[in-house]
């Protein structure tokens, strides 16, 4: 490698850059204080209201040893190993509880951070003028929405965090090395993408020929001493790098190479004209002579292209077309990033360096006379306004889920997943009747184990025991685990009014999987319908044992005791319930009428 004269950075007015920094904030904030009002949607009440981990003192072991999902159920497999965004939310629920405010604020507040950050490394490298621009088109681009106003987005929001910060220090700050390391890990602990940040800087080692080759190569090893130490924790938490690769998607080596080229283009597309966003894109993949797949072929050798031709010319651009490629990569994985494959979230990292090119694209302009100097500035006013009102009317999706789950199903009308889950929605409000109608649809579209379990359930709360029955039989004969298979058996013996049978093949079943909480307290709920109710105590409390955190436990626990005539522990139960979530009407309603009836 020869050697060039190291870059110097960017020098620049330090009262331009802290008013710069102030108003960027402040643009990040602003487009997104609308979510400060919004509720727990979608997982959220999954990853934090029923998280043991998240609502438990303790557990520091687990969040750091297991998958993310590990709280479900410790046999659970997952390719998610995220012990900073479990850690994250933790502190906030220690601090405040289970009030959504406080995790809509830090996902705010991370995004804001992540645009100053963002300046911060731009305006050492690029004109300020293009560092200002691409900040402020970070700040509002309508394709951040989903990793900022959904709660659980947040991974993106603390791996871009950690990125940029170790970016910041790598590039510039050279003897700062233990900082970058921890920076790298800290972004690793939170998302899977930063396994290509070393990648990234490398490129970017080589593009701007910083130092010589020897003192590279010194860092690059700490880089993959840092990813064989993450790796290993992975390993260890997960059993294996991805434990369910290919368990959503089995595609041909022609199918995955052509999807993934399509999606490729397809981001590029979204990063451009971020409208039409949507939480559940469906998958199909592409022909391989599609026209998808043919621009995307086509884009990616005109960036080749570019790559080759700015790299000593314009080596900046190269880092920026390495860095949207290197980060989309894992996306790109179909086999093994889950059933949702497109995500608006994915675009994140990428369109931090996409941002700057477009800003750096409108600079070109601006210096070309007065005349397209003019038009430059027209050109970039519309695009802000269309980023800012596209942002804040595709924020109000996120409000609540119903709103959420009926805009989705306008957009995939055929997401059956949805359907069930805007259908558990009905269910929760004693709305049967949409609950069914739901549920007939999406069975319409995908013949599944939970959606005839779930259209059984809404039958018979509605009193069709027998059309219910139906559907708890074509469960059984689904693809399931076992263990879901055992609950269904239990639920047709309650049907069939052989509520003994049932308790003891929930005991049974309770006893060859420990770790299944639901066994306990199902069958604690038909010892309290036997008036059994010591027994229905004791089944509540091991049910709590194993997930303490899960507000319907502690209302069923309440209405035991209750039967019981504990009154007191009953008020502590709802009590508990109501901290828990505070949304529980039934456990509010219980605690009045318990508190009015002691006076």
């Amino acid at each position: 490698m020869r050697r060039g004269k190291r870059k110097q950075p960017q020098k620049h007015s330090p009262a331009t850059g802290k008013w710069s920094f102030v108003l960027l904030t402040l643009l990040a904030f602003a487009c997104y204080a609308q979510t400060l009002r919004y509720e727990f949607v979608y997982d959220d009440d999954s990853q934090i209201l029923n998280n043991k981990f998240v609502t438990e003192p303790g557990h520091l072991k687990e969040i750091f040893l297991k998958n993310v999902w590990a709280f479900v159920n410790p046999e659970h497999k997952s390719n998610y190993y995220r012990p900073i965004h479990t850690l994250g939310d933790r502190i906030l629920y220690a601090l405040f509880g289970a009030d959504p405010v406080p995790f809509h604020l830090l996902n705010v507040l991370l995004h804001s951070a992540n645009t100053a950050l963002l300046f911060a490394l731009a305006r050492r490298c690029l004109p300020e003028a293009v560092a200002l621009v691409g900040a402020a088109l970070f700040a509002l681009h309508p394709g951040h929405t989903e990793s900022v106003a959904w709660i659980a987005g947040v991974t993106d929001l603390w791996c871009a965090l950690f990125l940029l910060g170790a970016s910041y220090v790598y590039l510039l700050l050279d003897r700062r090395t233990l900082a970058w390391t921890l920076l790298f890990l800290c972004a690793l602990l939170s998302k899977e993408t930063a396994l290509l940040w070393p990648a990234a800087m490398v490129v970017s080692d080589l593009a701007l020929r910083r130092q010589e080759l020897r003192r590279l190569m010194g860092r690059w090893l700490i880089l993959c001493a840092v990813l064989a130490a993450y790796v290993g924790m992975r390993w260890y938490a997960l059993g294996s790098f991805a434990p369910i690769q290919g368990f959503y998607y089995q595609l041909s080596t022609t199918e995955f190479l052509s999807s993934a080229l399509a999606l490729y283009g397809t981001y590029w597309w979204k990063m451009l004209v971020p409208a039409g966003l949507n939480a559940y894109y469906l998958f199909r993949p592409y022909p391989a002579w599609g026209a998808p797949v043919i621009l995307s072929g086509v884009l990616v050798a005109v960036l080749a292209l570019a790559v080759f031709w700015s790299w000593n010319k314009r080596p900046l651009w190269a880092v920026g077309g390495a860095w949207i490629t290197l980060f989309l990569l894992p996306v790109l994985n179909i086999p093994g990033v889950g059933e949702n494959v497109f995500a608006d979230r994915y675009m994140y990292l990428p369109s931090v360096a996409f941002c700057l090119g477009l800003a750096g694209a409108w600079y070109g302009a601006w210096q070309r006379g007065a005349i397209v100097r003019r038009a430059s500035v027209t050109g970039l006013g519309v695009v802000a306004a269309f980023y800012l009102y596209q942002t804040v009317t595709r924020n109000e999706v996120w409000k609540e889920n119903l709103v959420l789950y009926q805009e989705t199903l306008r957009q995939s009308p055929e997401a059956a997943n949805i359907r069930t889950m805007l259908a558990s929605y009905y269910l929760q409000r004693e709305d049967y009747r949409s609950a069914i109608r739901e549920l007939e649809r999406a069975l319409q579209k995908k013949d599944a184990f939970y959606h005839h379990v779930t259209l059984a359930q809404a039958l018979y709360a509605q009193g069709r025991r027998e059309e219910a029955r139906v559907h708890y039989r074509l469960a059984l004969e689904r693809q399931a685990s076992e263990e879901d298979l055992l609950v269904v058996q239990a639920r047709l013996f309650e049907l069939e009014g052989r509520l003994e049978d049932a308790v003891r093949l929930l005991r049974a079943a309770a006893r060859r999987y420990p770790s299944r909480w639901d066994f306990h307290h199902n069958a604690g709920s038909l010892l309290l319908r036997m008036q059994r109710v010591e027994d229905a105590v004791q089944e509540f409390e091991m049910a709590l044992q194993l997930r303490p955190g899960d507000a319907q436990r502690y209302y069923n626990l309440g209405l035991a005791y209750l039967a019981q005539g504990r009154r007191d522990d009953a008020v502590r139960a709802f009590r508990v319930t109501l901290q828990i979530d505070p949304r529980q009407t039934l456990a509010r309603h219980q605690l009045l009428a318990l508190l009015q009836s002691s006076r």
